[in-house]
């Protein structure tokens, strides 16, 4: 515990888990009159927050960033973030293609929508646009990675021959 320079005495009663390998540690009275806090609002690179939560999977009470929250004892609280899909069509076009966001400890499934392109056949997608990444079919599941993840459509060239040498 801390006292401030108030003399007003504080303990660890809380703690906020970042659900990123990052824990902040809340600090308030320990009085028996528990006061309220205002709870912080995170941030986390390429990660959107959601909201706090008494559950590390959102299944739990969730708070607001800002929000006044009494403790009722010792009690973690974990960030929740979202993550987003983003499709980069490459020079393609599809109707119904659309970025997918999910709670960073849910998988998406990745579109089962095809782009087109003249002259080319879609492939896949991939993370790097040479095709060199980590490649995905469509209706693959992708889990989250380490910050929003955009994937390119990868197009192979079609090759028409024609057997009568015309």
């Amino acid at each position: 515990s801390w006292k401030a320079s108030n003399g007003t005495t504080y303990a660890k009663s809380a703690t906020y888990s970042a659900n990123a390998g990052t824990t902040m540690t809340a600090q308030w009275s320990s009085s028996t009159t528990t006061a309220a806090v205002t709870l912080p609002t995170p941030s986390r690179s390429g990660f959107a927050w959601v909201r706090w939560n008494t559950n590390n999977v959102n299944t739990g009470t969730g708070y607001s960033g800002g929000a006044s929250y009494t403790p009722s004892g010792n009690v973690t609280l974990y960030a929740i973030w979202n993550h987003t899909l983003t499709y980069n069509l490459n020079g393609g076009s599809a109707s119904g293609i659309s970025n997918q966001t999910a709670l960073a400890t849910s998988a998406i499934t990745v579109t089962s929508t095809k782009p087109t392109l003249s002259g080319y056949t879609f492939k896949r997608w991939n993370t790097k646009t040479a095709d060199t990444g980590t490649g995905y079919n469509s209706g693959a599941s992708f889990a989250a990675q380490t910050a929003n993840t955009t994937v390119y459509a990868i197009w192979n060239r079609t090759v028409s021959y024609d057997a009568n040498g015309r």
